[in-house]
Order: structure tokens, then C-alpha cells, then sequence
């Protein structure tokens, strides 16, 4: 095996915590997302799950079907306190780790699994130091690369381990309904089954004309993702080898239009950042947090850097494509780029005339900027009535 990625992740994290701090809920079902009618499930403990809860369902639907449920508000800071200590747990295992969110991680382990024997026997190292050291259950999930890690944490919570090596690819996904796949929603999930797409191994072998022509690029890039053609390597949370930005708002979002408006306000920024440093960049990384903490990153990579604002901008508009908007609402939104190199370089995408122009407007605007201040020229698409 030349390449291992493990996904750690914690099990229902926020209710172990407040199980944790009071023992006395131990048997209890706990839901964690606030004790008013009006919000929503930010975490149930697996004995509420046992009842039909879950997260992102609405406190009064919980309580309808969980009456005897521990109801709790969200403590951020003693979440957050938990999980600084969980990366220091894995930083101390591995040294390229990716806090995805809170609760979750991924490790690279390639070079390291072979110091306790086996890829199996590192996993029970990573459950045995949480379980020693903050007193919590995970469940670890590896494979040759992030998606099947992840998929396999999934698969086995709570409190589990499984190991996918790559030749085992195939058997494993065909026991995954497409439901269970990544970047794919529940009104997806109805153009995924027209098609015979009833597992992820399903979207392996379509016909990608097909798939890009009936549902779109997106569902392309997930069918390569499967294919184990889009690796995603980890990005390590330790790197300076990134430029990002990201926004917290006071209330949280509930617009798709206003969320489209912010992540082009994130990606010009970005990119003004990119070329100032002489750089150009292959990956886009964007992330979307919602109102519960769950944390959604999703990341495309081009076939060669670019350091022009409308070419990332095509992407982030890729990767929100499918993103479905719900109760939980969004209070976070976040833009990166990686995989860098110094600018010259650039093969050009677009064509030589449509490549110059786009050009000479980021130079031209990041002037005036610089000189007048950042914002003083903007595009259209980031006002509030432009769509």
C-alpha cells in the first residue's frame, strides 16, 4: 500500500461532551442544538438516533419523536477546547493532518503505519489515545484516499475501524447506495437513479458524456473522485503552502444568492492575495459552515495553475453547484487556494484573446485597489442585486 489516509471521526461529538461533563446523562437520550422550539438538531447522541433524530432536523420534530430526550444548547467554546485538544493528539501521530471541522480529521499515514505494525494496528493507536487521553469515542476510517477514508469511517461508526485497501475498492462501494456518496444531496439523489445509478460503484461506470450531459460537470468530477482519479490530497492544516479567507457572519444565511455574492467577494480577495505574491495556484478549496458546526469543504483541482480571478471563480461556482441550502442556515464561508507556484508558468485555458483580457482587468483592478483602498473597484457579480 504506497498511499493511506486515515478519517477520524468523532462519534456524535457534542453529546459525548456533554455526556462527559455529566455523567448522569450517560443513559439519556441527548440532543444537542438548543432547548427552544424555533431551532435545530445540531447533534443527537446514538440512543436519540435509536428514535428517528438527527442532525438538521428541527427541535420540535425531535421532541416529537424523542419526548423523553436531554434537549441542551450548543457550548462552542467547550467544543472547541475539546477539539484543540484532539489535534494535538493527531499532530502528535502523524505530521500532515487536515482539521476538516470540530469533530473531524484526516491524516496522512503512508510513510508511518508501518512503526505500529500494520495500517489496522495504527488505527487502534488513534482510538486508544482519545479514548485515554479525552475520554471519547471515534471511529477511523482508512483508505488510499480521502474518499474512501471517509466513506469507511461512515461505514463503521460508532466506535469503529475499517481498512479499504485499494484492490478491495471495487466490493466495498458496490455495498454503498449513491445516498452514502459525497457532495450529493437528496434532490440529486433522484437524477443519480433515473440514470441506474443506484451505488457509487454505479457512477464509476457510466458513460461520462452521458453523466455530464444528463446531470453536469459536477456529477463528472464525483464519478472521478470514485474512479480514484481525483485523489484530494490532504491539506495540511500545519501549511503555509495556501492562501485563504474566510468569513463569519452574525447571523446566519439562508440565501443562495447572497452566499453565491460572498464567495465571489472571498475568491477576488483571494486572488488580488495570489498575484500580489507573484503566485499562481492549481486548487480551490472552499468550505461552508452551517449553523449547526457541520462543516462541508469540497475542492477542485485544474490541470494546470492559474492566477486569474474568473478561473477560480468557475470553479467555486462548480463546487456550489449542487449545495443545498436548509434550516441549519450558513455563519461561515470560506475560500482557498493551494498547490502554489511562482507565476510564468501558466499554460492559458482560455483562449489567447479571452486569456489577455481577463488578465489586464485583475491587473488593473488590483492597482487601483492598492491605491485607493481595498473594494474601491468591484466586479458586478458581488452586489447585492446581481446575480
Amino acid at each position: 500500500m504506497s498511499e493511506l489516509i486515515a478519517h477520524i471521526d468523532m462519534d456524535a461529538f457534542f453529546a459525548q461532551i456533554e455526556k462527559l461533563d455529566n455523567p448522569d446523562l450517560k443513559d439519556h437520550p441527548v440532543i444537542v442544538g438548543g432547548d427552544s422550539q424555533r431551532g435545530v438538531v445540531s447533534t443527537a447522541c446514538y440512543l436519540a438516533r435509536e428514535h428517528g433524530v438527527h442532525s438538521a432536523m428541527p427541535i420540535k420534530q425531535a421532541r416529537q419523536l424523542c419526548p423523553e430526550g436531554i434537549y441542551l444548547p450548543v457550548r462552542t467554546d467547550r467544543y472547541r477546547d475539546i477539539s484543540s485538544r484532539l489535534k494535538k493528539i493527531l499532530q502528535s501521530l502523524s505530521p500532515t493532518i487536515e482539521m476538516v471541522c470540530l469533530d473531524e480529521a484526516y491524516l496522512d499515514i503512508s510513510n508511518i503505519y508501518k512503526r505500529w505494525g500494520s495500517a489496522e494496528k495504527f488505527g487502534l493507536e488513534i482510538s486508544k489515545q482519545i479514548c485515554e487521553k479525552l475520554e471519547l469515542t471515534c471511529s477511523v476510517g482508512i483508505g488510499p484516499d480521502k474518499l474512501i477514508a471517509k466513506l469507511a469511517s461512515d461505514s463503521c461508526k460508532p466506535d469503529g475501524l475499517k481498512l479499504v485497501e485499494n484492490n478491495l475498492r471495487e466490493g466495498f462501494l458496490k455495498e454503498l447506495p449513491i445516498e452514502k456518496m459525497l457532495g450529493i444531496g437528496d434532490k440529486s439523489v433522484e437524477q443519480f437513479k433515473k440514470l441506474k445509478i443506484n451505488t457509487i460503484w454505479d457512477l464509476s461506470q457510466i458513460d461520462t458524456v452521458k453523466l455530464k450531459k444528463t446531470i453536469g460537470l459536477r456529477a463528472v468530477l464525483l464519478q472521478r473522485r470514485v474512479l480514484g482519479i481525483e485523489q484530494n490530497k490532504i491539506i495540511d492544516s500545519n501549511s503555509t503552502k495556501s492562501i485563504s479567507n474566510e468569513e463569519t457572519f452574525e447571523r446566519d444565511i439562508f440565501e443562495l444568492k447572497q452566499i453565491k455574492q460572498i464567495l465571489f467577494r472571498l475568491t477576488e480577495k483571494v486572488s488580488g492575495r495570489l498575484r500580489q505574491k507573484g503566485l499562481e495556484a492549481r486548487t480551490v478549496t472552499i468550505k461552508i459552515r452551517r449553523g449547526d458546526f457541520s462543516t462541508l469543504t469540497r475542492t477542485f483541482s485544474g490541470s494546470s495553475p492559474v492566477d486569474i480571478t474568473d478561473k477560480f471563480w468557475r470553479a467555486v461556482k462548480l463546487l456550489i453547484e449542487d449545495f443545498e441550502l436548509d434550516s441549519r442556515g450558513v455563519r461561515l464561508l470560506g475560500v482557498e487556494l493551494s498547490n502554489l507556484q511562482k507565476a510564468g508558468n501558466q499554460q492559458k485555458l482560455f483562449s489567447s484573446k479571452d486569456h489577455d483580457r481577463a488578465q489586464k482587468l485583475d491587473q488593473l483592478i488590483d492597482q487601483l485597489n492598492s491605491e485607493y483602498g481595498d473594494r474601491t473597484i468591484i466586479r458586478g457579480r458581488s452586489l447585492p442585486d446581481v446575480d
